[in-house]
């Protein structure tokens, strides 16, 4: 990620990645190497339903430990 972005940003993520794993063992990818930066003001997160929104949420606040990038 471009350091000015870091530097001005509020939160940073930078390669996040989150699967989950089915009973039978099948891993199915939320979303991978995700990268973004968010300034001050209001920042949205949109999509359909199912892709992943809260779940990045959840990984950013610290609530949902097992994702992986930092």
């Amino acid at each position: 990620m471009d350091g000015n972005v870091r530097q001005s940003s509020i939160v940073v993520a930078e390669r996040l990645g989150k699967s989950f794993v089915s009973g039978d063992g099948t891993s199915t990818p939320v979303f991978e190497d995700l990268s973004f930066g968010a300034s001050g003001g209001m920042t949205a997160i949109t999509g359909p339903s199912g892709c992943g929104k809260s779940t990045l949420l959840y990984c950013l606040s610290d609530l949902r430990r097992e994702m992986f990038g930092c």
